[in-house]
């Protein structure tokens, strides 16, 4: 199932998806809104993509779905080596 959500994400990159869209794309059944079955999936994604360095993460939109997008990264820090 992991998969099949993050693809969906991957397809509305940048968009928030609704947790009853997530519900009857990818699990196919009717939004129960009191299952955390989404959130514990999030979680794990989360999780993934964060340990593989992946250049996206899952951000949640309180009250409304969550948004894969595109993690800038930081500037590296410098440090000037042998230089007093």
């Amino acid at each position: 199932m992991e998969l099949k959500l993050l693809e969906h994400l991957m397809m509305r990159t940048g968009e928030t998806v609704s947790r009853s869209e997530l519900h009857d794309k990818v699990w196919d059944m009717h939004f129960d809104p009191s299952s955390n079955v989404i959130d514990a999936h999030i979680a794990r994604l989360r999780k993934k993509l964060q340990k593989s360095g992946a250049s996206a993460a899952i951000t949640t939109r309180r009250g409304i779905g969550f948004v894969l997008e595109p993690v800038t990264p930081s500037p590296a820090t410098t440090w000037p080596i042998g230089k007093q």
